[in-house]
């Protein structure tokens, strides 16, 4: 609904002059006799600077045009601007009496002079004044022969001005011209702006003249032909500009401006409906959008009201159809003259008969595109290569054969059996990707295959929700299927008036069409993925293959040769994944794998590419990382990604990886050379331990021959006598007395002197090595240990490490007893430790392995506790006795951090479950105070000794040196 006047027109505020621009108060033929006074005495400079002082942002071309309106406001400065510009005071008087003279040529002035005075052409002008200007009401007070007093009242909120008198004084002044009279004398004997109720304006001419030429004035008769003449003249113009129009939207754009140039009103609309399924178009001017909308709702209704004359209404119609209204309003308590009536129901006839043009060739364009879309698509298909291609072509295709706003196509993913979205037309960026992250699982609607009509009236929660969250109203799903199977399915969907999907026939036709086209598509490209998926891609873990890597690598190190921007390249090996295969079986391994290939996905950015080149070797191409620091970051995120359990059935198994990186083109410009120095990085990684990574350099080569000689050597070792056994005590921190031992192994290399364990451990763990160099380092410390005893020195606990490979060797149990037995060492005299991580994964044939060796009387425990992620849940289940607490934690005990919270909650978890503890890495007596102090049984590191030859340790033992001046 219109609003009233008064708040239509409020003034702006104070801080926003500019508030009103666009309102409806003053006509274009105002604002066209101001730029051509302006442009008459000064040119097209005049005018620019007319513009200027006005503060206009519109240009002089809209201020002429005689169907735009401006607010008081804007007439307000333009009638200032003017006085400025000209330097002179009565400018607004000129633009008055141009008005009047250039509207005596016109078909309204024709109408004026039939009344037959220039008293009687007064009263009709305060009559049409609002129809000029809106912010002023006009009155005849009275008329005379030679004489009229005419009164004007300014609407509230749009104060008189000085100029504005003037500018009515120039208007009044010519109204005997028409009569072939001089103009009139006008003065104003009240204003408004003297504090009167309103402005009065004496207006004289001379009688005599007005006798002498009365009898000359054209008859009635020829009066109404002449103004029945300029009215055909512009309905065929009107009629020709809209037959021009081959549009429904430029018809009714016609429409509206016509008739607001035919029927003086401040506002104008339009309101049509093309087709019964078709929404509502509506043109209007004056009116404010919503406001627009609610008066269009009315005149749509079967009697619309006319506001007491305010409203001027005629039925846009035809006998094809009847398409709508057209309709001039006015401020309540004005109203038309009886000519615009017909004038207003004669473009309403007009409007019609162009609609119907109009709309009939829209149709026939429709029908044409939707055969040529349909065309278009089928051969556009018969190209591509992916579903995902087809969806994308098949989106697109949908706004050109149905009228709709949205398109969405959905692909069914059997492997899952979810409905994923795959291409969209229409929607927002932020709407589409929640589209595309959501998973539909199959509903009645799919299983029965049948295209559906939904809307947000819908029982389906969740499919309301769905249509409210993405802006629909109404959309019709239609399935694509192929010999019975769901492929996918095509939407059409709109954001307003559910009728123009819901009662067109032809949308579920097209529709069916296009998915019949798309469901051969489908299949085709199904075809063809799947030939290149075997070809391209890895069949276990569904990652690229070593054949599309090279291929990848190949165009990262053409665009590095054209851009100079490189690209880093990992080889990614997990450790230990044999032992995984040989105890688990390939099932889990291949688990595995696959549980692997979706963490570094998930780790790493959407454009890296992560391969799987054969067995447990993978490789990430990472385009635009060119800086060995920055692909370290990335390195070390894989590297912790990986850190976390596994969960494959009910068992959880960790596994670390080694890693090797190579930046292109610096360590390589072609893939082999690259592959190769990242597959050496990698190997480095491992000989440094495992479980992490190592960037290429040069000098690998060398290290590499040298590890791989080591290798080499190592497997003489054994035989060559070469391996040795070491000893570190482990001290009673209540007494001080050496209660234990750990026993490790060196090397004696012939070349290369004594080597430690980090030198050539992971090698015989890699190489299955560590099996025999672990039994021969237990028979050896089961020996030693009864040599001491048969020699009379005191009783020691004996801790020998068992490595994961140990743990999977069925034979394993028989050599511990094998080696008590011929050693004659009692079972509790030994203690075997395994790290952490392997009590984390608690594996059953890990588990049942430790309980019988348990069951041999030998006590077990934990290395490194701390370092893995083993829960209370895998302590408790595991048959330990010991933690053995990893020297990180001991060393975080210092003097200025004597408190270390973690620590103590440690050894308590161990008391509570009832387990011993030996701290290992102590180096400070702080730190054995700190260990005393919380209940700590032993402790071994620096402090106490450190790790020394069979010699040394017996010496130690038969001194008893007290434990602080071990060497």
């Amino acid at each position: 609904m219109v609003e009233p006047q008064s708040q239509l027109l409020a003034p702006p505020s104070e801080d926003a002059p500019g508030e009103q621009a666009g309102a409806r108060h003053i006509s274009g033929s105002t604002t066209w006799n101001i730029v051509n006074l302006v442009r008459r005495r000064l040119g097209e400079d005049g005018v620019r600077r007319l513009l200027e002082v006005a503060g206009e942002s519109r240009r002089a071309s809209e201020l002429e045009d005689d169907a735009t309106w401006s607010s008081f406001w804007q007439g307000k400065a333009l009638f200032e601007a003017a006085a400025e510009v000209l330097d002179d005071p009565h400018a607004p008087r000129h633009v008055g009496a141009s008005i009047a003279r250039a509207d005596m040529t016109s078909e309204v002035a024709a109408l004026l002079r039939s009344l037959g005075s220039p008293g009687e052409l007064l009263r009709s002008i305060a009559q049409v004044a609002p129809k000029f200007c809106t912010v002023v009401k006009m009155e005849a007070l009275e008329i005379g022969a030679a004489h009229a007093l005419i009164g004007a009242v300014s609407v509230e909120g749009y104060p008189r001005y000085e100029l504005l008198c003037d500018f009515t004084i120039g208007l009044l002044s010519q109204a005997p011209l028409p009569f072939d009279l001089p103009p009139a004398t006008v003065t104003e004997e009240q204003c408004e702006l003297r504090g009167d109720p309103r402005c009065v304006f004496r207006v004289v001419w001379e009688q005599e003249q007005a006798d002498r030429v009365a009898p000359a004035q054209l008859s009635n008769e020829a009066t109404e032909l002449a103004v029945l003449a300029a009215r055909v003249e512009t309905f065929q113009a009107t009629a020709a500009d809209l037959v021009s129009a081959d549009d429904v939207a430029t018809v009714l754009s016609r429409i509206t401006a016509r008739a607001g140039l035919a029927v003086r009103a401040p506002r104008h609309l339009l309101v049509v409906q093309t087709t019964p399924d078709a929404p509502l178009h509506i043109h209007h001017q004056g009116f404010r959008d919503e406001d627009a909308k609610q008066v269009a709702s009315e005149l749509m209704g079967d009697a619309p009201d006319d506001h007491g004359g305010s409203r001027l209404i005629a039925d846009v119609a035809s006998a094809r159809r009847r398409y709508g209204r057209l309709a001039a309003v006015y401020d309540e308590g004005i109203t038309f003259l009886p000519t615009e009536h017909l004038q207003l129901a004669v473009y309403a006839r007009l409007a019609a008969a162009a609609l119907d043009s109009a709309t009939a060739l829209e149709e026939s364009r429709a029908q044409a595109a939707s055969a040529r879309a349909l065309f278009d698509l089928a051969r556009a298909l018969a190209n591509v290569g992916t579903s995902d291609d087809v969806a994308g072509r098949l989106a697109t295709a949908v706004p050109a054969v149905v009228d709709c706003d949205t398109s969405v196509v959905g692909l069914w993913d059997g492997e899952s059996a979810v409905l994923r979205v795959a291409a969209c037309t229409g929607v927002a960026p932020d709407v589409e990707d929640r589209l595309r992250a959501m998973a539909v699982r199959l509903s009645a609607m799919l299983e029965r295959q049948e295209p559906q009509f939904l809307d947000v009236s819908t029982t389906d929660e969740f499919l309301r929700d769905l249509l409210s969250a993405t802006g629909v109203i109404a959309t019709v799903v239609v399935p694509i299927v192929s010999n019975g199977e769901l492929l996918g399915v095509v939407n059409a969907a709109v954001t307003h008036n559910p009728e123009r999907l819901r009662a067109a026939g032809h949308v579920l036709e097209r529709l069916t069409s296009l998915a019949d086209i798309a469901a051969t598509a489908l299949q085709n490209s199904r075809l063809v993925e799947h030939i290149r998926h075997q070809a391209m891609y890895d069949l276990i873990t569904g990652l690229p293959n070593k054949r599309m890597l090279e291929d990848r690598v190949a165009a990262a190190l053409a665009q590095s040769e054209r851009t100079g921007n490189g690209f880093t390249l990992f080889f990614l090996d997990l450790d230990r994944f044999k032992n995984v295969n040989d105890t688990l079986g390939h099932a889990v391994g291949d688990q595995l794998l696959k549980q692997v290939a979706q963490r570094l996905l998930a780790t790493l950015r959407e454009e890296d590419t992560v391969a799987r080149l054969g067995g447990d070797e993978f490789a990430v191409l990472l385009p635009r990382i060119e800086s060995v620091d920055v692909a370290t970051v990335i390195a070390d995120k894989v590297w912790a990604a990986l850190q976390e359990p596994f969960l494959l059935g009910s068992q959880q198994l960790f596994i670390t990886s080694s890693i090797g990186l190579a930046v292109a083109p610096h360590d390589g410009d072609h893939y082999d050379t690259l592959l190769k120095h990242a597959d050496i990085a990698m190997y480095r990684a491992k000989q440094q331990g495992r479980n992490r990574y190592a960037a290429y350099s040069p000098s690998l080569h060398e290290d590499l021959s040298y590890l791989l000689k080591l290798e080499s050597d190592l497997h003489g070792a054994l035989a060559g006598d070469q391996l040795r056994i070491y000893f570190q005590p482990q001290v009673s921190l209540v007494d001080g007395e050496v209660a234990g031992v750990e026993v490790l192994v060196r090397w004696e290399h012939p070349q290369h002197g004594l080597l430690g364990p980090d030198s050539f451990l992971s090698i015989a763990e890699e190489t299955g090595l560590i099996v025999e160099i672990d039994a021969w380092v237990l028979r050896e410390a089961c020996s030693q240990a009864r040599r001491w005893l048969d020699d009379g020195l005191p009783p020691l606990r004996v801790g020998v490490n068992l490595s994961t490979r140990d743990l999977h060797d069925p034979a394993l149990v028989d050599a511990v007893a094998t080696s008590l037995g011929r050693s004659r060492l009692e079972a509790a005299r030994l203690q075997l430790e395994v790290t952490e991580r392997v009590v984390g994964a608690g594996s059953d044939q890990v588990l049942d392995a430790m309980s019988r060796l348990r069951g041999l009387g030998v006590s077990l425990a934990v290395d490194d506790f701390g370092t893995g992620s083993s829960g209370l849940s895998s302590l408790r289940n595991c048959p330990v006795d010991t933690l053995k607490i990893d020297k990180t934690f001991v060393q975080e005990v210092t003097s200025d951090q004597p408190d270390v919270p973690l620590l103590a909650a440690m050894i308590g978890l161990a008391r509570d479950l009832g387990l011993s503890v030996v701290a290992e890495g102590v180096e400070s007596t702080e730190q054995a105070d700190f260990l005393r102090r919380h209940g700590c049984d032993l402790a071994q590191g620096y402090l106490f000794g450190r790790p020394m030859d069979v010699e040394h340790f017996t010496d130690v033992l038969r001194r008893r040196v007290p434990p602080r001046r071990f060497a």
